[in-house]
């Protein structure tokens, strides 16, 4: 029994250790600390944006779970892919980042709806780098495990890499509305 128990423990380890290290990660991330920006903040913030619009939820939570699901049946992530992504999200960041500067250091009047308009965001870039991240942890993580054989642990990678890639693509034409109008009302 304790020689059935070792084997399955070695058998599994990297799964288990992912396990472990992703459940740590979010206790402490949804914990409430006044010192670091918390997940679950930036989620209920970002959350927020849509009170006059339930149903953009489903456009933005709901289809890249559905679409992430048929990505999943048709083709499981590889090193390839993994590389891709992280080459692409590592501009995202770095144009998101810019884009925080370029909002912070940018001429506006100070009209309530301006606030708000540069607020909701600044809390959906904010949202959208936290999305970055962890996707670009993920995405590392699976490259050094390099295991690609369809298991538990690849076709479950594979559902939340393609569900944040899908989330954080849609968000950007969040982004890029507000920029726009943002914008307009600078240039009047």
């Amino acid at each position: 029994m304790t020689n059935n128990i070792i084997g399955f423990l070695l058998l599994h380890r990297t799964e288990i250790m992912f396990i472990i290290g992703f459940s740590i990660f979010f206790l402490f991330s949804l914990k409430n600390n006044d010192n670091f920006i918390t997940i679950k903040e930036l989620f209920n913030n970002h959350l927020a944006i849509f009170s006059n619009d339930k149903s953009q939820i489903i456009l933005f939570y709901i289809m890249p779970l559905f679409l992430s699901l048929g990505c999943v049946f048709f083709k499981l992530v590889s090193s390839n892919l993994l590389s891709s992504i992280i080459i692409v999200l590592s501009i995202l960041l770095t144009m998101l980042f810019t884009l925080i500067g370029t909002l912070i250091n940018s001429k506006h009047n100070e009209t309530k709806k301006m606030k708000k308009l540069l607020n909701e965001t600044t809390t959906t870039i904010l949202y959208e780098s936290t999305m970055c991240i962890i996707l670009l942890l993920i995405c590392i993580l699976l490259l050094f495990v390099d295991i690609w054989k369809p298991t538990a642990l690849i076709t479950t990678s594979s559902f939340f890499v393609y569900y944040l890639m899908i989330h954080i693509i849609t968000n950007i034409f969040i982004i890029v509305q507000r920029i726009n109008i943002i914008f307009s009302e600078l240039l009047n």
